[in-house]
């Protein structure tokens, strides 16, 4: 599923996983200081903590950053 938010800051859309229901990705288009960006996020290894389950890795790409980050 494609969930699209739109707020005065910007526009995110939540990509969520269609059997899991766990949201798997965004896409944020924000404006800051007059400046347009779009930032990307992708959660992966999914895992119930204390009952609730919890991406374990996120990879960002951020604009001007030389590569995506993954934490």
């Amino acid at each position: 599923y494609n969930l699209r938010v739109a707020r005065p800051e910007g526009r995110v859309n939540y990509y969520v996983d269609a059997n899991t229901y766990n949201v798997v990705a965004t896409k944020a288009i924000v404006v800051t200081g007059g400046q347009t960006a779009e930032v990307n996020a992708k959660f992966a290894d999914f895992k119930p903590v204390e009952g609730v389950v919890m991406p374990h890795t996120l990879e960002m790409m951020v604009p001007g950053a030389p590569s995506a980050i993954t934490v």
